[in-house]
């Protein structure tokens, strides 16, 4: 409990430093919230990359629907005046050179004066079906609705993701990773930070669930199928692992300073604590 404890304190400390540092930089603030459409609907994928911002991805049903993106771009500097002109010189960019890849990040129109921050914060709605690659730092990265692939890093910021494509990727150092998933090979990676994964609806699932200085949470479903590996150094697991369902792809859960907890349906609970 004592160690948990202060890790989750590290975490807090750390995301703290690293929001902080982009305020020691700016006194001032100003934003603008451009929106976007899309105009080409054969991108088979999406990549975005930002520094100092969030990103979230909204899944729709309808392919047909226009494709959004709307991007909050905050400029700062040591009055407000500078504050603006850094704001506007911000500029978005949607490249899509490759008709089946469109590229969304931002860049700056002009030099960056010494005294300009920029956060840019990133929402888009596209059909569920694209694959999403995501690079963020200093941001949260949240996912809803996916059916295609995902890949996603970020650097002091939570992912959150809810996807059911054949694989997802997700790492991120101090902070947590909440997934959802019920596709095939699942690689989860946190250092400082918590990870859980809810395979409820997953059948056949392998890959890898891991953390330094946090707690591994898996949630296995009635009809999830995997060869359950548990390790843990310096902390306590609540389960072996073993065969799950009809077995098939390993599927390793581990921590370093930290529990690892599976939890299952309640008639396959069995007590095999170490």
């Amino acid at each position: 409990m004592v160690r948990s404890t202060v890790v989750a304190l590290v975490v807090v400390l750390l995301l703290v430093k690293a929001v902080s540092s982009l305020s020691l930089f700016s006194s001032h603030w100003d934003e603008r919230t451009q929106t976007i459409e899309l105009k080409s609907q054969s991108a088979k994928a999406y990549e975005i990359v930002t520094a100092n911002g969030t990103v979230d991805f909204d899944g729709q049903d309808d392919s047909a629907k226009t494709i959004e993106l709307v991007a909050v771009c905050k400029g700062g500097a040591n009055n407000e005046e500078r504050a603006m002109l850094a704001r506007d010189a911000i500029e978005v960019t949607t490249d899509t050179t490759d008709p089946q890849i469109c590229k969304i990040g931002w860049h700056w129109r002009t030099p960056q004066e010494s005294d300009w921050s920029a956060i840019v914060d990133f929402t888009l709605r596209a059909p569920k079906n694209v694959k999403l690659n995501v690079v963020s730092q200093n941001g949260r990265v949240f996912v809803k609705n996916l059916v295609g692939d995902a890949k996603i890093k970020t650097h002091n910021g939570e992912i959150n993701t809810e996807t059911s494509g054949e694989s997802l990727e997700a790492e991120t150092s101090n902070g947590e990773i909440e997934a959802k998933f019920s596709g095939h090979k699942l690689n989860l990676h946190s250092h400082n930070g918590r990870v859980a994964a809810d395979l409820s609806d997953a059948h056949a699932v392998e890959g890898e669930i891991a953390t330094h200085n946090g707690i591994v949470e898996v949630t296995i479903g009635k009809q999830t199928s995997c060869e359950l590996v548990t390790k843990t150094g310096h902390g306590y697991r609540n389960s072996r692992g073993g065969k799950f369902g009809s077995g098939g792809g390993k599927l390793t859960a581990s921590s370093r300073n930290g529990a690892v907890l599976i939890h299952r349906p309640s008639k396959d609970a069995e007590d095999d604590d170490d």
